[in-house]
């Protein structure tokens, strides 16, 4: 089937200094989807700078984002192994109107709505040497995550009874959970002048932690008709929290010496979990 959207937006950013020391802005983003209705976020941000070599930054933010064409409506079948299980399964990514997936529970989605807060401080130490150290905060309700795998004999039946043949287990997208994430960001940069050119230096470092804040009761379908199933447990739960490095590490140069410019750079990636049935 066919799907579309018509989405019109606007934007408005102001930015001024007030003084010679303190500067601040402000910024609003309008938008009207035809099929989510109209929202507002905003922006608010400020600079003061102590000296030359030393400034404070903050900003505070609101966000809106629709749930996108593909995850409620698309549709897929992949086959799954699960570790210590010799047998695999074939498990149905439903839209989340498909009458199946609203037997399973599956409710319409909701746009997700978010809170940033951001606070950094600018260093120049010596001459040619720049480094920023910024904490961040992200906050999202309703966040869209796919659901459990669902799955097993009872599914498997229940899902033949309505069609889906040879289908073992099913899953869909949701808006049940809210989730935090903290961090931090680290970022150095250095030039060095030289006789044949120049040569420039970056470093950074982030470290961050993603945490449930709420997880949506469980539907009650997925606990009749001889079902057993919790529709965000411990496979999605780490897959958030833990799916994901939550440090990264990169180190770049470049070396300029006249048309020329020479680029090498190199990024290292803390560990993550992954997470099986």
């Amino acid at each position: 089937s066919r799907r579309n959207r018509n989405s019109h937006s606007f934007y408005a950013d102001l930015e001024a200094d007030v003084t010679d020391k303190l500067s601040l802005g402000a910024a609003a983003r309008s938008e009207r989807d035809s099929d989510f209705g109209e929202t507002t976020s905003g922006k608010l941000s400020a600079r003061y700078a102590f000296t030359d070599k030393v400034a404070l930054r903050g900003t505070l933010s609101t966000g809106f984002r629709a749930p996108s064409l593909q995850q409620q409506f698309y549709q897929s079948t992949q086959t799954v192994i699960v570790l210590g299980d010799p047998t695999p399964f074939q498990v149905r990514t439903f839209a989340v109107d498909d009458p199946a997936a609203i037997a399973l529970g599956a409710e319409p989605l909701k746009a997700e709505e978010s809170t940033n807060i951001g606070l950094g401080l600018v260093l120049q130490p010596v001459e040619s040497l720049y480094i920023t150290v910024d904490a961040y905060q992200i906050d999202i309700d309703d966040r869209i995550i796919l659901s459990e795998n669902l799955r097993g004999p009872a599914v498997a039946s229940f899902l033949e009874a309505r069609g889906h043949r040879g289908i073992t287990g099913g899953r869909y997208f949701t808006n049940a959970v809210d989730t935090r994430t903290r961090g931090i960001d680290i970022v150095g940069s250095y030039r060095w002048s030289l006789a044949a050119g120049a040569i420039d230096l970056t470093a950074g470092y982030n470290r961050n932690k993603t945490t449930l804040e709420r997880i949506a009761a469980n539907p009650p379908e997925l606990t009749a008709g001889g079902l057993n199933l919790q529709r965000i447990g411990r496979v999605e739960q780490g897959r958030i929290t833990q799916g994901a490095p939550r440090d990264k590490f990169f180190l770049g140069g470049s070396w300029t010496t006249g048309p020329w410019r020479f680029d090498a750079t190199t990024t290292r990636y803390g560990e993550f979990h992954t997470f099986n049935d």
